[in-house]
């Protein structure tokens, strides 16, 4: 079943990153910390550690715009932040 609703897709421009840099911000933290550190042999390799580090950053590493707790924290009592 499909259902209509009232949202519309918009897309930034191209070169300008600054239209979601939340999505940039995260993109050159992930860039600097897993894809520039390492040399991968295999993307199975790859997938691994890309796979860990989200894991870490979403659920331990504590986070300045949250209060210093991570993601997952806020989410599950978003009043500590």
């Amino acid at each position: 079943m499909v259902r209509k609703t009232q949202v519309t897709l918009l897309h930034i421009q191209p070169g300008e990153l600054t239209q979601n840099a939340y999505i940039e911000r995260n993109n050159g933290t992930m860039r600097q910390e897993v894809l520039d550190a390492y040399m991968f042999w295999s993307l199975a390799q790859a997938r691994e550690l890309i796979y860990s580090w989200q894991d870490d950053y979403n659920h331990e590493r504590p986070h300045s715009a949250l209060g210093y707790v991570s993601p997952k924290s806020f989410i599950s009592n978003p009043k500590i932040a």
